[in-house]
């Protein structure tokens, strides 16, 4: 396997407060898409529904998932 073809290691996460702690409360759909939003972002690439945030600075990214009942989840995510 050449140097190219090698997958990128993810950079590790740090969930703040309790975030992680929410993320597990929301439903099953919404916590797929949203871990792959957050596994896309640590290997450098970028999640079809993460945007940047306006006002909060550059590298400041929100992942909208919207489950109907379940409501708009937004979680951020800064790029280092």
């Amino acid at each position: 396997m050449s140097k190219s073809d090698e997958k990128p290691l993810p950079k590790p996460l740090v969930w703040m407060g309790n975030s992680l702690e929410i993320l597990r409360s929301f439903p099953s759909a919404v916590k797929d898409e949203i871990g792959f939003a957050l596994y896309q972002a640590q290997v450098g690439s970028k999640h079809v529904n993460a945007k940047p945030m306006k006002g909060l600075g550059p590298g400041i990214l929100e992942i909208a998932s919207d489950y109907g009942s379940a409501g708009l989840m937004r979680p951020l995510l800064r790029r280092f």
